[in-house]
């Protein structure tokens, strides 16, 4: 993997308690000998997030399962898009023969409508989703609504 420490970790969007969840996981997946699986608490003891996902990541690294939690960090969306964005580009250079991961890279990636950077992509739809809502009325689907304050919805005219 190209990426280093510092990237994977500036691009992370994920609390302490998802970490941790992801450091075991990943290492369930890879370390063999359960004697040997630390959890993420006992790996670093730093109070700031990045130093303590710098640490937790660089040891990672070091027992070899550094891919595994990349790949599940990317697959919860626990990331702003950029180490998934790498990931595909270090695939198509790698010239991946997997059918259906050159279509979800292209889906992803395609330079000849506008979806040159997916991080970007993923931040609005993200977005987009903590905004939208259903519109249940006596428990039937009326329409969909846009949040626009704490307790305000903004909903079409037939709504």
């Amino acid at each position: 993997m190209a990426l280093t420490v510092q990237q994977i970790v500036s691009g992370l969007r994920i609390s302490r308690s998802e970490f941790g969840r992801i450091f075991l996981a990943a290492q369930m997946d890879v370390v063999v000998s359960g004697a040997d699986r630390q959890p993420f608490d006992a790996v670093t003891h730093a109070g700031n997030d990045q130093q303590a996902f710098t640490e937790a990541l660089n040891w990672a690294e070091q027992k070899q399962f550094l891919d595994a939690m990349v790949r599940g960090i990317v697959n919860d969306h626990l990331e702003d898009g950029s180490i998934t964005a790498e990931l595909a580009e270090e695939a198509m250079a790698n010239g991946s023969t997997d059918p259906a991961h050159k279509a979800a890279l292209q889906a992803m990636m395609d330079l000849s409508r506008g979806f040159d950077r997916p991080e970007i992509q993923r931040y609005g739809m993200n977005l987009g989703m903590r905004w939208t809502v259903k519109v249940l009325a006596d428990g039937a689907l009326k329409g969909t609504g846009i949040l626009i304050g704490p307790n305000l919805v903004l909903t079409a005219s037939h709504v």
